[in-house]
């Protein structure tokens, strides 16, 4: 090659590839160890399978329970039903004999709350390896129970100390009211009443050893027994609902109320807590840039979010919120930027529960056919308890008054509930026909659903 050609080539510009040119020459960069910036990397969300909600125990069942209770039972929309009667008292009221199981008697019902027979579902979970869900919990509670004691009022404290004694309130177990029925019976007669929630069979259990304990003696109520001296269709159709005998010439009939009744409780206490679902789950993480400092800089690693959960505690807080009968839904939580924890609240609702349980009026009827031989045999004794609204209450006090009722009682029988309800106890003696068709009056005057719209 000529000498000026071989100046020209190496004058001539020249392009390197993965080189840079230092004085013509083409050199490599991790030669010289110049640093370059990596790619941005991106972190992955791993999938968590799903936890499975284990199921709740304590469903209240018919044969099981009148085995415990040695009790008949029946159901009555969705209500398992218990009724009883003393069998050791035959009081007298106003210095009358009376029908065994007229005065004394009481009541144990269950019902199965449908959203507490299995457990919750579990979210699922998140993170780089694909974490597996929390378990769903399981329900700590089956059955709804309520309950109507009769007592001697020197059995009442055997009763109690047996109660604790059995630790009554950890099975879920609370004394909502103890008051009287009555004015001028003997023996005395007190009435207690009970709400639970929890294994229907564990609390049957618990309440009729402490019934034992404290001397108490029950049988089963006689629907087949005979009534005579009344005209049974005609009771039904003056207070506007089906009846039943109670025992030898006793007559019940029960009116539940028709608004949509809402328990919020200690009863309710263990249907308002629970996790949220599907609560909030924060988005993955962006990775950063990684810098090598000899070759290809290393990719970032993405952070992941994480999911809240969020707990609603049994507390009376939320009783005002239930009462009012407002709720909220559990909330999605806000995506947060890189890997932030998504926010979440939990729903406050009360338990519906059905009328049958804990929202009805009752009316009992003694038949002139007492043969107590005391010169009254042509006049029936007519007692009962309206359930009332509070707006209700004194109206129909005075139009039973008027009527020739005594009022012996008003009180509470459930722990708060909504719409709030009172009940008034009253008992006259007189014609059965004419007595209930004043009660039915009482009732329409008010405009209180009794089995129809009177």
């Amino acid at each position: 090659m000529k000498l000026q050609e071989k100046i020209s080539s190496i004058l001539r510009p020249r392009t390197c590839l993965n080189t840079i040119l230092v004085a013509g020459l083409c050199i490599g960069m991790s030669t010289l160890g110049v640093a370059q910036t990596g790619g941005t990397g991106t972190g992955t969300t791993g999938t968590g399978t799903t936890g499975t909600g284990a199921t709740g125990t304590g469903a209240a069942d018919l044969n099981t329970l009148q085995g415990t209770i040695s009790v008949s039972g029946m159901e009555e929309n969705g209500v398992l039903k218990f009724e009883f009667i003393r069998t050791d008292l035959n009081p007298t009221i106003k210095g009358q004999g009376t029908t065994r199981g007229f005065l004394a008697h009481g009541f144990l019902n269950f019902w199965n709350v449908s959203n507490a027979t299995s457990g919750t579902t579990a979210t699922t979970g998140t993170g780089t390896t694909g974490t597996t869900g929390t378990a769903g919990a399981a329900s700590t509670a089956a059955s709804l129970m309520t309950a109507e004691l009769v007592f001697q009022e020197s059995e009442v404290p055997l009763f109690t100390k047996a109660m604790v004694g059995a630790n009554a309130s950890a099975a879920g177990i609370v004394m909502s009211a103890q008051h009287n029925h009555y004015l001028m019976e003997n023996p005395r007669l007190v009435f207690m009443h009970l709400e639970g929630a929890g294994d229907a069979n564990q609390m049957a259990t618990i309440v009729v050893g402490a019934l034992k304990a404290a001397g108490v003696k029950i049988a089963s109520a006689k629907e087949d027994a005979a009534v005579a001296g009344i005209d049974t269709f005609r009771i039904q159709d003056n207070l506007g609902a089906a009846g039943h005998p109670r025992a030898a010439n006793v007559y019940e009939v029960v009116i539940p109320r028709m608004e949509q009744v809402i328990s919020c409780g200690p009863v309710a206490q263990p249907f308002l807590t629970g996790n949220a679902s599907n609560t909030g789950t924060g988005t993955t993480g962006t990775g950063t840039a990684g810098t090598g400092t000899t070759g290809t800089g290393t990719a970032g690693t993405g952070g992941t979010g994480t999911t809240a959960t969020a707990n609603f505690s049994p507390a009376y807080t939320a009783v005002g919120a239930c009462l009012n009968s407002s709720s909220t839904t559990s909330s999605t939580g806000t995506t947060g930027a890189t890997g932030a924890t998504g926010a979440a609240t939990a729903g406050a609702t009360g338990v519906t529960i059905p009328p049958q349980l804990a929202a009805f009026s009752e009316v009992s009827i003694q038949t002139s056919g007492n043969g107590n031989g005391n010169g009254n045999n042509n006049k029936s004794w007519v007692t009962g308890e309206l359930a009332l609204l509070p707006t209700e209450l004194q109206p129909t006090i005075d139009y039973l008054q008027r009527a020739g009722f005594d009022i012996s009682a008003v009180h509470n029988h459930t722990s708060l509930v909504a719409p709030n309800l009172l009940f008034v106890h009253f008992a006259a003696q007189g014609d059965a026909a004419t007595l209930t068709r004043s009660i039915r009056e009482a009732m329409a005057s008010n405009r209180i659903a009794a089995g129809q719209q009177p």
